[in-house]
């Protein structure tokens, strides 16, 4: 259990700081004003995925549990599970790329539509996580816990190095959106 549980434990602990790092970079060098942005314009991209993937892992993880025994069953189950997941998130990503600034504008007025840049390439970080988000409690429901300790470490590096060389050199929020969308796609491929 020990075996299993510390990887587990360490895999969540490094999502914790993925989910935070991109926040924690622009914060620091970018300003307030831009972690505003950047922070609506995330809540909004993921809020499908998110909220789906949430309640779909209580079902999800011991189903595949269940059925580890069974790679075809497995590999049904998974593709299932993502064609729900992007049958919510892909419309509402759609949406939030192509029509942005009339978004912002009616939702939260004026000057919140600077942040439309950022809105549209979140959208793809939103859909993008709709392919990764399924990946997780079929590894764990398979036992392989190591592998999303791995995984998550993976993303945490890629979006962390992206994140400052895009608030660091390019002194842009839309580069550490594109950095996010880089780290989610290269685990969602």
């Amino acid at each position: 259990m020990f075996q299993y549980g510390k990887y587990v434990v360490g895999a969540w602990t490094v999502a914790f700081l993925t989910a935070n790092v991109d926040k924690i970079v622009i914060g620091r060098w970018l300003g307030a004003g831009q972690l505003g942005y950047y922070t609506l314009c995330y809540g909004l991209a993921m809020f499908a995925t998110y909220q789906i993937s949430t309640r779909i892992f209580h079902v999800a993880f011991p189903a595949f549990t269940a059925a580890q025994a069974r790679p075809e069953l497995l590999r049904q189950g998974f593709i299932k599970l993502t064609k729900y997941l992007l049958f919510i998130s892909l419309p509402v990503a759609l949406i939030l790329w192509l029509v942005p600034q009339e978004l912002l504008y009616a939702c939260y007025g004026k000057r919140w539509m600077k942040a439309a840049p950022i809105l549209q390439v979140l959208a793809a970080a939103g859909a993008l996580e709709a392919l990764r988000v399924g990946v997780e409690p079929v590894l764990l429901g398979c036992g392989r816990s190591r592998a999303i300790f791995l995984l998550n470490l993976l993303q945490l590096a890629l979006l962390a190095t992206g994140a400052a060389v895009a608030a660091l050199v390019l002194k842009s929020t839309v580069g550490v959106a594109w950095a996010l969308v880089a780290s989610i796609g290269a685990l969602a491929g």
